[in-house]
């Protein structure tokens, strides 16, 4: 939900196509790399823990992307 949250306000607050587009890029990407994970989590080949602490790390990638247009705004 954060990424998604993050992809709608940029589309509300009028960031330029490129933007919106690579933070989309970016959310189906993390998608692919989280279904991976969450499978190696149910094969127990990775924590729970380390799947979560991943997930927050994550949070990073959109800010960057969402960054130049919304920081004038947070």
């Amino acid at each position: 939900m954060f990424w998604y949250n993050r992809i709608t306000k940029l589309k509300k607050t009028g960031a330029p196509p490129e933007q919106i587009g690579r933070a989309q890029a970016a959310l189906k990407e993390f998608r692919k790399e989280a279904l991976i994970r969450k499978q190696q989590v149910k094969e127990k080949k990775l924590s729970a823990a380390q799947f979560i602490s991943w997930m927050i790390g994550q949070e990073a990638v959109v800010e960057g992307i969402c960054k130049d247009k919304m920081s004038g705004q947070l």
